[in-house]
């Protein structure tokens, strides 16, 4: 479909500053606060079609203005030697910010999508913590926790942002041996929550876990060493949708239960 020309030109400014300061050997806090911009690209100034990728009837906008955005980041490293913890804080506000939102209509039996802009402000945090206990130092116990919030200077909240997500996993290292080294065996489960931070044509996502499994090693051929790596992800096969699939609105499902056997047998040349 044809759409009128248009010619643009953007500018803006950028800038950055930041600090960190050690409270303890063991313990540091950092600042940042940065400023940048972007450009709206093509696909946002003038797509007014089918985007086969997305799987979306995507109708740009030529009159989108750049984005200037100010971060404020603010974390905590804690590093030990059988613990480490790292928090972290982040609030971005953003002027004239663009996303893609859905329009709850269809066209030629795609679901319509259009990009605006409007002041926005994106705010979250995350955290990380990793145990390997004494004398069990070869057993990892490992926890991430991330969550983010989008919302539009009215209040709304954004559209596709992602929901909390935790993930735990429990990590062995096995001794080395005459035939295998640096063998591992690790299981970890992805627990996703509920998103019912939607935008007005939105809809939520129920939340869902995945547990996953792994192990590896590498073995001595000659005096080459082979990596061996297996992993299944979503090993109860669940079915869920992630909130950000573009093949949630059509009722298809994640990738079920996948299995993963790859061996890695390096090459050198002397």
């Amino acid at each position: 479909i044809k759409f009128p020309s248009f010619k643009n030109t953007f500018s803006a400014l950028a800038y950055s500053a930041g600090g960190s300061y050690r409270f303890k050997e063991n313990v540091i806090g950092k600042i940042n606060v940065v400023s940048g911009f972007r450009a709206p690209n093509m696909a946002e100034l003038g797509s007014n079609g089918v985007h086969e990728g997305t799987f979306r009837y995507e109708i740009g906008n030529n009159n989108l203005k750049e984005e200037q955005n100010i971060q404020v980041d603010i974390s905590s490293h804690f590093h030990a030697k059988h613990i480490s913890m790292d928090v972290a804080a982040f609030y971005n506000s953003i002027g004239n910010y663009i996303f893609i939102s859905p329009t709850g209509s269809t066209m030629n039996g795609f679901f319509v999508y259009q990009y605006l802009q409007q002041n926005a402000s994106l705010s979250g945090g995350e955290f990380t913590m990793d145990v390997h206990p004494r004398p069990l130092d070869r057993l990892h116990f490992e926890i991430n926790f991330s969550v983010v919030t989008g919302k539009l200077s009215n209040g709304k909240y954004l559209p596709m942002i992602p929901p909390n997500k935790m993930n735990n996993s429990i990590r062995i290292d096995m001794k080395d041996n005459k035939y295998f080294h640096e063998t591992y065996f690790n299981i970890g489960i992805t627990s996703v929550y509920a998103q019912r931070n939607i935008s007005d044509e939105e809809t939520t996502t129920p939340a869902y876990s995945l547990v996953n499994i792994g192990a590896g090693s590498k073995v001595k051929i000659g005096k080459q060493r082979a990596g061996l790596c297996l992993t299944v992800n979503n090993l109860f096969d669940k079915k869920y949708y992630d909130h950000l699939s573009r093949l949630k609105p059509y009722g298809i499902y994640n990738i079920g239960r996948n299995i993963v056997f790859s061996i890695n047998i390096p090459i050198g040349i002397k």
